[in-house]
């Protein structure tokens, strides 16, 4: 993470920060949808206010930097990083996320990033400032759901398929074990009309 300014790499400082640092990740800021930039930029005018960090991070040159900054009025420090790392981070492009001593607290899509209705107080103070507590019981028992389900319906349209086949072979059989008595019956009786023509 190479701060533009200073041409400085800043990541141990970010990632080992006791505070809350905002991260804008836009991997390409020249494709960036910039439909929410009025959220973005008042995401950052909120850090200000409150003493937090905020760093756009991006992979693009500086001429592209430079053309967001006059086309959304950006003041927020800029990060170059590798595109990849970016777009492993968050795919949103833009994206928001929420880091604290170097644990992603929060990740927002361009569509999803808080507004001034949300950020109503210090983050400290705030569900999206929390790091989430997960219930292990509700992860396995999330996880075993979307294992199981998926499994009974593949059992249950097997065994609908299974028993449809078997009902149709039987049922086929059992006309074909008509037609057999049927011919056969039929032979006879045309054997005995025979017999009888003969004089036997």
């Amino acid at each position: 993470m190479i701060e533009l300014n200073t041409g400085e790499d800043i990541t141990e400082d970010v990632l080992t920060d006791m505070g809350y640092t905002f991260l804008l990740v836009a991997h390409r800021i020249e494709e960036a949808d910039d439909s929410n930039i009025d959220l973005i930029n008042e995401v950052y005018d909120y850090s200000v206010e409150h003493g937090y960090k905020f760093y756009c991070l991006t992979s693009s040159p500086e001429e592209q930097i430079e053309l967001w900054k006059d086309k959304t009025g950006a003041e927020y420090p800029f990060c170059q990083m590798d595109d990849i790392t970016l777009k492993t981070m968050i795919r949103s492009n833009p994206g928001l996320m929420l880091i604290k001593n170097g644990t992603i607290l929060n990740k927002w899509s361009d569509e999803d990033i808080p507004d001034e209705y949300v950020l109503t107080d210090k983050l400290e103070n705030l569900p999206l400032g929390q790091q989430k507590v997960g219930n292990d019981v509700h992860t396995v028992g999330f996880v075993f759901l979307w294992f199981v389900i998926p499994l009974l319906l593949v059992l249950g349209v097997d065994v609908l398929v299974v028993r449809r086949r078997e009902r149709r072979n039987t049922r086929k059989a059992a006309e074909a074990n008509k037609r057999v008595k049927c011919k056969t019956s039929f032979r006879r009786l045309v054997k005995n009309k025979k017999r009888r023509g003969a004089g036997y």
